[in-house]
């Protein structure tokens, strides 16, 4: 599976820039802006794309754990069928546990 986010780069470069770079007219700035970009490119995306996807994971997990929950309990409050034995064993039983 791969995920992907879509964002204004330009508009991202900008904020890095105005955060990164405190003189445009210093003789840095041109290098600053590369770093800044190759940041970018390089560590931020990438690691905006594993927070993504974990949150996306852990959100699943919390939607899977509540249909489970709903589906059992409708299954267990569901009353038999008429005319059908209904056994259940224990497994403490099995063992010797009383």
């Amino acid at each position: 599976m791969t995920t992907s986010i879509l964002f204004d780069k330009k508009k991202a470069l900008q904020i890095i820039d105005e955060t990164i770079i405190q003189s445009q007219t210093s003789e840095f700035a041109r290098h600053l802006r590369k770093a800044g970009a190759r940041a970018l490119e390089l560590i931020l995306a990438p690691r905006l794309i594993v927070e993504y996807r974990s949150w996306l994971t852990d959100e699943a997990e919390r939607n899977c754990t509540k249909t489970f929950a709903a589906t059992l309990y409708n299954m267990m409050m569901h009353p038999p069928s008429p005319g059908k034995v209904i056994l259940g064993i224990d497994p403490g039983f099995k063992e010797g546990m009383i």
